[in-house]
């Protein structure tokens, strides 16, 4: 539980770090993509959204029968350590396409109201998350596979992490 509160905070802590320097910037600048086959600052914003809300619906769907849910052990910690070098790695992955279908314009009081929602929803998921579900693998990742609550905060994280890293560029390739 405390892995899940630890997690989500530093998400928050992220999440307004990065709301923050984007504030001053225009909406030309938050919708151009650095080339075509690129995202916007605005879609990367609204993947992150969609995925983190997706991954709670997720779970929320899998934690209804917590008797059907398999035991954690180790495995997902070496398939977390798995996946935190994969997206730290110079190789990029595309998105699943339930995820990776983000509007093509958009504005930044829209998208981080949305952002918003969804981490409401992740608050109240955390603060009423049972206990007995700790040693439960309750998300499956499309890369890895199946993770307990402590590595799927650390994906959360890390997902994030690599977006604000994505943000930084596409800024810089923008001269913004």
């Amino acid at each position: 539980m405390a892995d899940l509160k630890a997690g989500f905070e530093k998400m928050e802590a992220t999440k307004a770090d990065l709301l923050r320097s984007l504030a001053s910037l225009d909406s030309e600048t938050l919708n151009r993509k650095p080339d075509p086959s690129s995202w916007s600052i605005l879609q990367v914003i609204a993947h992150l959204t969609k995925s983190e809300g997706g991954t709670l619906q997720y779970i929320r769907k899998k934690t209804q029968d917590p008797a059907a849910l398999p035991a954690a052990g180790i495995a997902p910690w070496f398939r977390i350590a798995a996946l935190v070098v994969g997206i730290h790695s110079p190789f990029r992955f595309k998105a699943p396409k339930s995820i990776a279908d983000v509007p093509e314009t958009g504005d930044l009081q829209s998208a981080s109201l949305a952002w918003a929602e969804v981490r409401e929803d992740w608050r109240e998921f955390v603060e009423a998350f049972p206990q007995a579900l700790n040693g439960k693998m309750i998300f499956r990742h499309p890369f890895v596979g199946l993770l307990g609550p402590a590595q799927t905060m650390i994906f959360l994280n890390e997902h994030l992490g690599n977006h604000v890293r994505q943000i930084a560029r596409i800024r810089k390739a923008l001269n913004a």
